[in-house]
């Protein structure tokens, strides 16, 4: 079995609601942050073109929250951003991701292959 099959059977992710449409599903539409993953990178931008110090920390400051956010979006849509960790959903990450470095979302994120091994480390 599939190790995402097997994962949503142990999450018990509930999909007897979802559908797929070709005319959706372009971008993800739930934030809950006031401010989104684009326009933290659109203030990465304008900081990175200060191009003193200052500028260059608070690029990659954004730049991070970012990325926090992008990640937290995913989750949420996903229904696997709880607030707490989950048993199933830590079982599972242990059985693909070792590195103990890495923030627990982080972890949700690469489990299920979503993004890159180099890029989340």
């Amino acid at each position: 079995m599939s190790t995402l099959l097997q994962f949503i059977k142990d999450v018990k992710l509930d999909f007897t609601q979802t559908f797929f449409s070709e005319l959706s599903g372009s971008e993800l539409m739930y934030t809950n942050y006031e401010i989104t993953p684009k326009d933290f990178l659109r203030f990465a931008k304008q900081d990175f073109l200060e191009n003193d110090t200052r500028g260059i920390i608070n690029s990659l400051t954004n730049s991070k929250r970012a990325i926090d956010c992008q990640v937290e979006e995913v989750l949420t849509t996903l229904s696997l951003n709880t607030g707490q960790e989950n048993k199933y959903i830590k079982d599972f990450i242990n059985k693909i991701n070792k590195d103990s470095d890495i923030q627990y979302n982080l972890k949700i994120i690469h489990s299920l292959n979503l993004a890159p091994t180099l890029l989340i480390s």
